[in-house]
């Protein structure tokens, strides 16, 4: 369940942007004006982060080829594996450090704002689970270089491990408080002194007071 808790927001705070469906309760340009953004994939179809951040394949050849790096400053996984960035030349793109396994695009935008010294790390859009109505939760399936809308949601397997990344992240990172909107009702269920739940309205409420 969402905790009660006494958040306060402040400018310098991060804010990453998932693409579950549970976002679409907020306006991102006004959280815009108040937080650093960070947005995973698709997202710049809509809505322009301060950083973006894409470990997919196909989405790195899409967000190439609109030339979005021109836009915002764009994250991808090690130069050595994304061969379309060497075809192409010395391009305005950042790079995550070369791990051994390529990382989730939301993980490694929450990874990104630790490194980028944020104290306070808000998640939004992070839903994990399908809709209630058992389709594929996420503000772009059934575009280009998605999933389809009817499709299976990701096995829970597949949520562990995200699940796993971030309890090691906020292991690593004790001095960075990590706060997750659980906009679905579905909780992590991580008993971590520097990681909370909160809701929509207490989110909405804090965003309010400022």
């Amino acid at each position: 369940m969402p905790q009660d808790t006494q958040v306060d927001i402040k400018k310098s705070d991060a804010l990453i942007i998932g693409n579950g469906k549970s976002r679409l309760v907020f306006d991102l340009h006004e959280l815009n004006a108040i937080f650093v953004t960070y947005g995973c994939n698709a997202l710049y179809r809509d809505f322009m982060p301060d950083y973006l951040v894409s470990m997919d394949s196909n989405m790195v050849d899409e967000i190439l080829n609109h030339q979005v790096y021109n836009r915002t400053k764009f994250y991808t996984q090690h130069c050595t594996r994304t061969d379309r960035i060497v075809t192409l030349g010395k391009l305005p793109v950042y790079f995550v450090s070369n791990e051994k396994e390529t990382r989730d695009s939301g993980n490694t935008s929450i990874k990104l704002a630790c490194e980028n010294g944020h104290k306070k790390i808000y998640m939004i859009g992070f839903d994990y689970i399908s809709t209630p109505d058992k389709k594929f939760n996420n503000v772009y399936a059934g575009t280009k270089n998605y999933s389809h809308s009817n499709g299976d949601h990701i096995h829970i397997n597949q949520v562990e491990k995200w699940r796993q990344r971030i309890r090691t992240l906020a292991k690593q990172y004790t001095d960075v408080e990590f706060i997750r909107v659980n906009g679905n009702d579905y909780s992590l269920g991580m008993s971590l002194d520097n990681f909370i739940e909160i809701t929509p309205e207490q989110f909405k409420e804090k965003i309010n007071e400022l």
